[in-house]
């Protein structure tokens, strides 16, 4: 088993060093606590270390370090039960108080008298608690501080994630019988990846550790606005309700040395969920770090999350993908990576490629989440009512449920309520008011602009803007989003003209997809900054040039930009070209 690299330098620390590296590794751990003032009241009490009250100032903590040259003598414990008789005598009433000695205590003998000292600490009323900390001892409480620290860090940051993407995009409680692909015909994919995980660290011999292990990894690989989010939250507090730890990490907020190897991801991991202001030095870092990687290489508790890969600005990078996945397998914990649809088929083979070798099966096992029904969608709906109760629901808000209860609403909406964030926007615009099934292409047109919005953003990553790219730099977020409807309306028109004939209808090459984007956007770095709005996919590669092909992710989207084109090109004779029903009636609405 690792050892961490505090071990040996306590181990063979000078007395006045040890002194020194204790300091300095249980300020980083305990919040408040401090050095006693030389020759001040306390240390003539004998304490030399404390932690005090943040309202009160008064101690709520007291520690005592007691060094030696070499071993510890008859003469060494007889000083020591001096000292802790002192503190009872004179010291303050505390919490918990600590003797930490630098060496082992070797004589069981030695080691019952100051046990039965300290005992009597806490007869006496003077401290709650109180432990004798030798070497030993020592090394593993420290590490045990550590433990605790990574655990409240790790918990606090999917808390505070969890509830800044409720607040933005969250409208009911989470659903959690929701359709996904998988063997099973279960309809709970947090519970289902949950299981997977838990029947693995049950199962996994106690010997087994890091890469030697072969834990289930899963890759929530779908569109956009289905709920890979929520599902990760939702796996996250699964988890954690079942006594495991969740290390739940948008990859927007990883650094890049996390993608450069194991070492580098334990580190990112551990930079992203200490909190910003916590002051991450040696050798409180070094412990933690050193912490983090053993309790994770040998865990029975923990799960690794990341979500949204695509967020990362490192993503694209064939060899930062490489490294970030064989620090995912040198840990052998359960972990869980979400990203786009669009984006794995396009990179498909850095995703499937087995970085664990000998190893059966894929890297990973992919989820992904499906269409909701129209039972699904009514579940949502009246979920979203009873949230808002006593409130009544509005006249467009019933009219809205009572499409989804007829299965009229795809002539209303076509396919965008089968996704939940969309729903969830279609529910909130219901519930106030309005009716936007009046117009079909408004809809649309409102929709797309607040999902380019909500997508430059990052769901996981709590708000903050994560891949706006050089397009928003340069132009705005509001000339952006009106370039990039040009954008698909020229390429909407490419596809309708079919100027390539080798190719099926509804596809674009690169090339030709590069040009139409020039002619809106001017210059930009490639065509992974609009592939990831999620308007067009991956549709494979062209049989002779073996250029890569797109189609839009969605057939509707297609049929409005269509729209939006012919009205652009004839105005009010759009009607004459158009290609069939669902363009004529967002012909119709526009």
């Amino acid at each position: 088993m690792k050892t961490t690299k505090l071990r040996g330098e306590i181990m063979s620390a000078s007395p006045d060093e040890f002194d020194l590296l204790i300091s300095s590794v249980a300020e980083g751990l305990i919040p408040r606590f401090v050095r006693s003032k030389r020759l001040g009241e306390r240390d003539r009490l004998g304490i030399d270390l404390f932690q005090y009250d943040a309202d009160t100032g008064a101690e709520t903590l007291a520690v005592q370090v007691k060094t030696v040259e070499r071993e510890i003598k008859p003469r060494h414990i007889k000083a020591f039960r001096k000292e802790i008789a002192k503190f009872q005598k004179l010291g303050p009433t505390v919490d918990e108080y600590w003797l930490v000695i630098n060496k082992p205590l070797k004589v069981a003998s030695e080691r019952t008298e100051l046990t039965d000292d300290l005992a009597s600490l806490v007869t006496s009323g003077k401290a709650a608690k109180a432990r004798l900390l030798d070497q030993e001892g020592l090394i593993k409480h420290l590490e045990t501080l550590a433990r605790g620290r990574l655990v409240a860090w790790s918990a606090e940051l999917q808390a505070n994630l969890k509830e800044a993407y409720a607040t933005r995009l969250q409208v009911v409680k989470y659903i959690q019988d929701v359709p996904y692909s998988a063997a099973s015909l279960d309809w709970n994919p947090a519970a289902a990846i949950a299981k997977g995980a838990r029947a693995f660290l049950d199962a996994v011999h106690q010997d087994q550790a890091g890469r030697e292990r072969n834990p289930p990894r899963v890759l929530i690989a779908s569109g956009f606005g289905f709920g890979k989010t929520t599902t990760l939250h939702a796996v996250a507090e699964r988890w954690v309700a079942a006594g495991g730890h969740a290390l739940y990490v948008p990859a927007a907020l990883l650094p890049q040395r996390a993608f450069a190897n194991g070492a580098g991801l334990v580190d990112g991991l551990l930079s992203t969920i200490a909190p910003a202001d916590f002051p991450l030095q040696n050798p409180t870092k070094r412990l933690l770090r050193d912490t983090l990687r053993t309790d994770l290489e040998r865990s029975r508790d923990w799960i690794l999350l990341i979500d949204a890969i695509d967020e990362s600005p490192h993503w694209s990078s064939q060899v930062h993908l490489a490294a970030l996945w064989a620090g995912v397998a040198a840990l052998g914990i359960p972990t869980v990576v979400s990203v786009r649809e669009e984006v794995y088929e396009s990179r498909r083979l850095e995703f499937d490629h087995r970085v664990v070798r000998k190893a059966a099966g894929d890297f990973f096992e992919r989820f992904e989440l499906l269409d909701w029904p129209p039972s699904l969608i009514g579940t949502f709906l009246d979920q979203f009512a009873t949230e808002r109760a006593p409130a009544a629901p509005s006249a467009a808000f019933r009219r809205f449920r009572e499409a989804v209860k007829t299965e009229a609403y795809t002539e209303l909406y076509g396919d965008i309520p089968r996704r939940p964030l969309f729903l969830s926007m279609l529910a909130e615009d219901a519930w106030n008011g309005a009716d936007p099934e009046q117009d079909l292409s408004r809809l649309y047109d409102k929709y797309f602009r607040r999902k380019l919005m909500t997508d430059w953003s990052g769901a996981g990553a709590g708000g903050q803007v994560v891949r706006a790219g050089a397009l928003t730099e340069r132009h705005g977020y509001e000339d952006t989003i009106e370039r990039m409807m040009q954008a698909m309306q020229a390429v909407a028109t490419e596809m309708l003209r079919r100027t390539n004939p080798a190719l099926p209808a509804g596809v674009i090459a690169a090339p030709d997809l590069e040009r139409c984007l020039r002619q809106s956007l001017g210059e930009f770095a490639n065509a992974e900054e609009v592939l990831l709005i999620s308007v067009l996919r991956p549709a494979g590669r062209h049989p002779s040039t073996r250029d890569r092909l797109f189609s839009f992710a969605h057939q509707s989207f297609f049929d409005w930009f269509v729209a939006k084109s012919l009205i652009a090109e004839h105005g009010a004779a759009a009607d004459q070209w158009a290609t069939n029903d669902a363009v004529r009636l967002f012909l119709k609405t526009s």
